[in-house]
């Protein structure tokens, strides 16, 4: 799911895609589209073009998006990427938690079956294959490293939210 994501964000295989997630009060993810240019009147004197901006705004890009969304209309599609746990916005952020929660449990299972199969296999004197426990110990410990950035996002926005 992260790897789906993350080529959501970075345009890897929609180099044409802006991916933005989701917009406030619109149900629903969002990309904007970079293979077609449009334009829009707005006023050009100060005060009304702040109001015309302050009633049609929704969001604002975060520096990184704003620099790769440069690079990308700038390069023909060139995408500067970035790694950073703080990206996605909070629906998102929730579904991969969620999803990295249910791998985490897979992952948990799978070595609790090494270690049952080890405890069975030692009662009937047969040999067991620690390289088994061991790898499946491993891949659990590697998701949990890869989900702990994202969770702890998580938790963080949860903390912040009124």
């Amino acid at each position: 799911m992260l790897d789906f994501l993350t080529g959501l964000r970075d345009g890897g295989s929609s180099p044409d895609l802006f991916y933005l997630g989701q917009l406030p009060d619109r149900a629903g993810r969002f990309c904007a589209r970079l293979d077609a240019l449009h334009t829009i009147e707005a006023p050009e004197a100060e005060g009304p073009r702040k109001d015309f901006l302050g009633e049609r705004r929704v969001g604002a890009l975060s520096r990184d998006f704003a620099r790769d969304l440069h690079l990308r209309v700038f390069g023909a599609f060139a995408s500067l990427g970035f790694d950073d746990n703080r990206w996605s916005s909070t629906e998102d952020l929730e579904w991969l938690v969620t999803r990295g929660q249910a791998d985490l449990a897979a992952g948990q299972q799978a070595v609790l079956e090494q270690e049952a199969l080890r405890a069975s296999r030692s009662a009937e004197g047969a040999q067991f294959h620690e390289a088994d426990l061991a790898n499946a110990q491993r891949r659990l410990e590697e998701l949990r490293d890869r989900i702990a950035p994202y969770a702890e996002e998580l938790a963080q926005r949860r903390a912040r939210a009124p």
